[in-house]
């Protein structure tokens, strides 16, 4: 869950990216200290999590926003909207 939010924020919020990527890291290097995964567990996570933050970003935001714009004339679009008025 870290890496796919370490993921999109990589994408989306160009001031905390590192940040983001950082506590990542170091969330993923503390279930491995603990015990409570395995190394190997703890890496695929990341590179999944990321992978699916970074498709998810690039791909499904946009279509998301494509989404909403032709929603917005309608009642519903301004209900789901986050788009000040």
């Amino acid at each position: 869950m870290s890496g796919a939010i370490a993921g999109g924020l990589w994408l989306t919020r160009r001031r905390i990216r590192y940040i983001a990527v950082g506590l990542a890291f170091l969330m993923a290097f503390i279930r491995v200290y603990v015990g409570a995964h395995y190394p190997g567990d703890v890496i695929a996570g990341l590179a999944f999590g990321g992978l699916i933050g970074l498709i998810g970003g690039r791909y499904v935001i946009p279509l998301i926003r494509r989404i909403l714009d032709r929603l917005q004339p309608s009642a519903v679009g301004r209900l789901i909207s986050a788009r000040p008025a």
